[in-house]
Order: structure tokens, then C-alpha cells, then sequence
């Protein structure tokens, strides 16, 4: 799984939004906190402070070193965890967790009998909690560089059955750099354009904050059929 990242961890970052305040909420109305959580692909912990304010435990994975860097407070918390290694490399499956709650992170799963041990291992159906950023100002401008740049689908993974069954969205505004790392971030390539994409953003907007909509949903992810891809 490890392979499947590359070496831009803090420029990744810089463009993910935060999470909805409200998952502490559906979180305590719908988990024991006297249980332990497995949380796999932590990255810099943005999701893991949700799971460590409310569960007893956290068993937090992340394969990318960079990514959990150990002077981040969340993992340094006296209930998480931590394995800075890839989740084959772990012992992760003889773990012993009652639910198991990624954030944006099911796609990464490329093997299919892991994920399916990981499915029957949780005592509860597994979770994802994906975030998402919708451009309102001059949507169409973004759609264009977004298409000229090739910056979707670019990672490779097994698609899901999934059911939403939270949502939240609230409104918030970007700065020029920050909405140019995201839309970069996100796709997961070798952001060699990168300087064209913030120099084409900055000659559009300037200094003028770029409004946006943030979408976090909480997805039942089903168990996974083989030959889908």
C-alpha cells in the first residue's frame, strides 16, 4: 500500500479542508466510547482527534511516515496508538479493535482478501468519512483546469457499495494558494504543473477569497464483490 503514495505528504495537506464539527456529535450518538478504534490511513490526524476525544482507544495506521509526525499532539494522546508502517507490515489484521473508521482512506485498499478480513473483523460495519470541496465562485473556471490538467482519476482502487447515512455541509473561503494545493492534492499525481495552476488562479482572483462549499459525509462501506475494480 505504501507504494501506491508519493513524496509531496505536506504539500498534500495544505489543501485539505477540516472535518464538520458535528462528527464529535454522530459519533457519540452512535459509538460506545468505552471501545477501541482502528483508524487507517491517519495521515496528519485531522480525523483522529474526532476518534480520540470520544473512544477509550485509538489504533491509528499510516503508511507514509511524514504524515503522522510524531510532534502532531493528537498522537502523542495517552489513548492513540500509533504505526508509522504500512498496515501489511503491522500485524494489523491479529489487532484486537471493535470498530474500524477511515477518513477518505477505503479506496486505498488494493488487495481484495485484505479488505474483506478487515470487513469480518469489525464488529460494526465499516466507516468513511469523506470530505469534500465544492468550488462556488466561477465553478466553470476550475472545471477547465481541472479537465486541462488531467486532475481526476488518477488513483486506482476498488469501488464500494456505500450508504450515506450522515451529512453536514457548511460554507467557508480559501485563498488563492490554498484552493490551488487542493485541487492538486487531490488527485494524487506528480504536481508538476502546480506553478501554472496557482499562477493561472492568482491572475484570475488575485487576493480575493474564493468561496466554497465543504461536504462531509459518513458512508457505511459494504462488503466488497469481487471483480470490482
Amino acid at each position: 500500500m505504501k507504494s501506491k503514495f508519493f513524496n509531496k505528504e505536506t504539500h498534500y495537506h495544505l489543501g485539505r479542508p477540516a472535518h464538520a464539527e458535528s462528527i464529535s456529535t454522530f459519533l457519540a450518538d452512535n459509538f460506545d466510547a468505552d471501545k477501541t478504534c482502528l483508524e487507517i490511513g491517519v495521515g496528519n490526524g485531522r480525523g483522529t482527534k474526532f476518534l480520540a476525544a470520544h473512544f477509550k482507544k485509538v489504533i491509528a495506521i499510516e503508511p507514509v511516515a511524514d504524515l503522522s509526525a510524531m510532534d502532531i499532539d493528537v498522537f502523542n494522546a495517552k489513548n492513540v496508538e500509533l504505526y508509522s508502517v504500512p498496515i501489511e507490515e503491522s500485524g494489523g489484521l491479529n489487532l484486537d479493535f471493535d470498530y474500524l473508521i477511515c477518513f477518505q482512506a477505503t479506496h486505498w485498499f488494493y488487495d481484495f482478501e485484505q479488505y474483506q478480513k478487515f470487513y469480518g473483523h469489525a464488529q460494526k460495519p465499516v466507516l468513511d468519512i469523506s470530505t469534500q470541496v465544492k468550488i462556488l465562485d466561477q465553478p466553470e473556471f476550475f472545471r477547465e483546469l481541472i479537465d486541462k490538467y488531467k486532475l481526476e482519476g488518477a488513483y486506482r482502487g476498488f469501488d464500494y457499495p456505500r450508504e450515506t447515512i450522515f451529512d453536514d455541509s457548511y460554507d467557508v473561503v480559501f485563498s488563492a494558494d490554498k484552493v490551488a494545493h487542493g485541487i492538486c492534492s487531490t488527485s494524487w499525481i506528480d504536481h508538476s504543473a502546480f506553478d501554472e495552476i496557482l499562477q493561472a488562479i492568482q491572475q484570475r482572483f488575485g487576493k480575493q477569497e474564493i468561496r466554497a462549499r465543504v461536504t462531509t459525509e459518513v458512508k457505511e462501506v459494504g462488503p466488497l464483490e469481487k471483480g470490482t475494480s
